[in-house]
Parts: C-alpha cells; sequence; structure tokens
C-alpha cells in the first residue's frame, strides 16, 4: 500500500519575521554554514527555511564541504521583497 505525500507549505515572506531575518542574513551574497544561519538568523531546520526562501522567490545556492556542513548563498532576491529585507534590519 502507498502512502500519498502531501505538498509542501511555505510561510508567506512578507508575513514571517523568520524568513525575514534568513533572508537579510543572507542579502549579501556570502556562502554561511547551516550553523551560522541557525544561530546568526535564529531560525531552525536551515533547509526548511531555505526551501520556504525557494517559494517566496528567492534563488540560492548550496553545497556540502568536506567539514560535513551544507552551505548556502542567495543568488537573487525578488524585487519587491528588497524593502521588506531592509525594513526589518
Amino acid at each position: 500500500m502507498s502512502k500519498r505525500m502531501g505538498k509542501a507549505h511555505a510561510a508567506k515572506f512578507e508575513n514571517s519575521p523568520r524568513l525575514q531575518r534568513a533572508a537579510r542574513y543572507l542579502a549579501d551574497g556570502k556562502w554561511r554554514s547551516t550553523r551560522r544561519i541557525s544561530r546568526n538568523a535564529n531560525v531552525m531546520a536551515v533547509n526548511s527555511v531555505m526551501y520556504e526562501l525557494k517559494m517566496n522567490g528567492f534563488w540560492y545556492e548550496q553545497e556540502k564541504r568536506s567539514n560535513g556542513y551544507h552551505y548556502y548563498r542567495i543568488v537573487s532576491i525578488p524585487p519587491h521583497f528588497d524593502e521588506i529585507i531592509k525594513q526589518a534590519a
């Protein structure tokens, strides 16, 4: 018997301080580890946060390094979210 998987849900960026903190921390385009993102943006489940940002139109790159950590960087922010990120600072 197969079990159907539901569609993942994502918070709306404009209503989510959690997503806004993560986007603000990553907005400079620098590579950041999951550990640094979690600590500095005060978010948990970084992979889920990154997925939600993607569902809101953000583009990012990801790589796994030899230290075992995943690293992320935002490469494109939707123009209409620039102001929200600045206001959240």
